[in-house]
């Protein structure tokens, strides 16, 4: 998943903070004879309230430029290392573009104050981390991360360590170490909690339900996100409610729930226009695009696309960006019909995928790709892309499996560990306490069992569906979509076994090459439904006229191909008249009054000398070739020695 925007969108709330500490808001007077007292304690009081993990939502570029016009009346005179937080503090908006923050977090961290005062260092360090990441480095980011935790004690700077571990949350979830960017959070959160930050608070809850969607578990995180949606609308927070809201349609989304997740993408896009988010607007239109698709409208799809290249016209597109236009893009024109425009089109996606290692989109692209191949017909690139696609997704599975399972052992080591603190301090309770303490243990053993036997479940059901997503390429593979017989591939293989596994003229094999006679015509006349129509009728009547062991399948446009096992060329011409008889007498007037379809047939028999697939079927088409030439609806046969093939014929 894409974490570009989201990153932006949080780091941005956390840098300009507007609501106090409870505590701060009922003592205005002492703050104001503090300041009197002390010049510098009314910008330390706003550096701390408008810094990284500020507990404030306003994101917009006009109130971060007030924000820094206040601090710099609040500024002492002749005072370096203020002057340099202040600076920090302008890197760290980046309002200048990640280039230019980048180059002015390593100008301070070169100074004298950032050498000397370890919270001058650290918010530069935190101004180098978001300029890398906004870069979309997702490895290097993580270094000056390191850097500030380790400066960052958690008594004496609570607010920087909970940014610096916020952001590492971010590198552990790219890297799929969901498990512990859970733990990650959770530390988080008690920082936020312990130092009072409602905000900041309601942020980073956001971000473990985010990960709880990552992991796969969508019914918890709908579950937090519904708590945390009814407080922001109570708060009147449109922020956090705009965040809250696209987790939440995202969860729902992968649930299954389209109309709730579209009503949830839908508000969140309207908080984002109001607010002037255009990157958030855009990364909406194109989510609300999407569940379109997954709809089958196509059309409001086109409509949500195109308001989203509206908002990216303002702000600009991101590789990420690019990549999601371009997945949902081929996915319209797929299912459009244009299966040619979606194989142009995801090429390029997948390898912007692949750069910015996104395997769970890669497994959707993949998806499109092998079904655009499968419309256009190239059965071998549709089943790379099928095999390649089960692979990576195998791989996703696999590695999900393991951090659900880490989640859920993390989650019952906690609650045995709880338990264990609960059963030592009441070891000096009365007998009554003990047995309680006893049934509680009980009680977390047997949660433990049914944890681990629906993890077992969860595995089972996994490997199940991979075995059944395996078995449909292969039989995608080998099927005919149109009529449902054996593909051309798997015929002619099937073909070649046969002739192999043949010991002498002891056991005989012929082959009958049909065509149904004046099919282009039926075309052209009644148009391609009805011969479509005509197709799947013929191949039902040969189906049911053939014998069991015979194979019978469809080399390609009104081609046909039945291969009969032990059978000689007298008996195959028998078969073959009565296949001219069966589809003669079919009637298709409930499809078109009057229409009537015949076939003619070509026959031979495998000569003894080990004849291959390619001679027998040459000699099979020449003797079609005759049969047509001898007025259709008709069977002849080709002699051992025959020659002659038109690689063209007439319907």
């Amino acid at each position: 998943m894409d974490r570009t925007p989201l990153l932006v969108l949080f780091a941005i709330a956390w840098l300009l903070p507007t609501t106090l500490h409870a505590q701060d808001a009922t003592a205005p007077a002492t703050q104001a004879r503090s300041a009197a007292a002390s010049p510098g304690l009314l910008f330390d009081t706003l550096a701390s309230r408008y810094g990284v993990r500020g507990d404030d939502e306003i994101a917009d570029e006009a109130a971060q430029k007030a924000r820094i016009v206040e601090l710099t009346h609040a500024l002492p005179p002749n005072d370096p290392v203020r002057s340099a937080r202040l600076d920090a503090y302008r890197c760290i908006t980046l309002l200048d573009g990640p280039d230019a923050s980048l180059s002015r977090a390593e100008t301070g961290l070169a100074g004298r104050p950032a050498q000397r005062e370890p919270l001058v260092r650290m918010e530069y360090l935190m101004c180098k981390a978001y300029a890398l990441f906004d870069q979309g480095n997702r490895t290097d980011y993580i270094v000056p991360v390191n850097e500030v935790l380790r400066l960052a004690d958690r008594r004496r700077y609570p607010r920087l360590r909970s940014g610096a571990l916020f952001l590492r949350s971010f590198n552990e979830s790219d890297q799929g170490r969901y498990a512990q960017a859970l733990t990650t959070l959770r530390e988080v959160l008690a920082l936020d909690r312990t130092r009072e930050a409602p905000n900041a608070t309601l942020r980073t809850e956001v971000m473990i339900a985010n990960t709880f969607i990552d992991l796969g578990f969508n019914e918890r995180a709908i579950a937090v996100l519904r708590a945390l949606e009814k407080n922001a609308r109570a708060g009147g927070q449109s922020g956090p409610l705009q965040m809250v809201l696209e987790r939440l349609g995202q969860a729902e989304e992968q649930s299954g729930r389209l109309d709730a997740a579209l009503a949830n993408y839908r508000e969140a896009a309207g908080l984002a226009r109001s607010q002037g988010g255009h990157d958030s607007h855009a990364s909406l239109m194109l989510r609300i695009a999407h569940v379109h698709v997954l709809a089958g409208r196509l059309d409001d799809a086109r409509s949500a696309r195109e308001e989203a290249d509206r908002s990216l016209f303002r702000s600009g597109s991101t590789e990420a960006m690019r990549a999601r236009r371009g997945y949902l893009d081929a996915r319209i024109a797929l299912e459009s019909g244009d299966a040619g425009r979606a194989a142009l089109l995801l090429p390029d996606v997948m390898q912007r995928l692949r750069d910015d290692d996104q395997p769970q989109p890669l497994v959707d692209a993949l998806d499109v790709q092998a079904r655009a191949y499968r419309e256009l017909g190239q059965w071998r690139a549709a089943l790379d892309a099928r095999e390649e696609q089960i692979r990576l997704r195998t791989q996703l599975d696999q590695r999900m499996q393991r951090e659900q399972a880490r989640v859920l052992a993390a989650e019952l080591a906690l609650s045995r560990e709880t338990a264990d603190k609960l059963r030592l301090l009441r070891q000096t309770d009365a007998q009554r306490l003990q047995l309680q303490a006893a049934k509680r243990e009980q009680r977390l053993r047997l949660i433990a069992i049914v944890l681990l036997a629906l993890l077992l479940g969860a595995v089972a059901g996994l490997l199940l569906l991979t075995r059944h997503r395996l078995r449909g390429a292969r039989y995608d593979a080998m099927t005919d979509s149109l009529t449902g017989v054996v593909s051309r591939r798997y015929l002619l293989d099937h073909l070649a076994r046969m002739l192999s596994d043949r010991h002498g003229a002891a056991l005989p094999l012929s082959v009958l090459a049909i065509d149904i006679d004046h099919f282009k015509q039926i075309n052209d006349r009644f148009g391609h439904a009805v011969g479509d129509e005509a197709l799947r009728r013929v191949t039902e009547a040969c189906r049911r006229a053939l014998r069991e062991t015979d194979e019978f399948g469809r080399l390609g446009g009104e081609e046909f191909l039945a291969v009969l096992r032990r059978t000689s060329l007298a008996h195959a011409e028998h078969l073959g008249k009565r296949l001219c008889e069966v589809v003669a007498a079919l009637t298709m007037d409930d499809v078109t009054p009057g229409l009537r379809v015949t076939i003619s047939i070509g026959v031979a028999e495998a000569a003894v000398n080990d004849e291959g697939a390619d001679k027998l079927l040459l000699r099979a088409d020449a003797a079609l070739y005759e049969a047509k030439n001898s007025g259709r609806n008709c069977v002849r046969v080709a002699p051992e020695n025959q020659a002659g093939f038109r690689a063209t014929r007439g319907g």
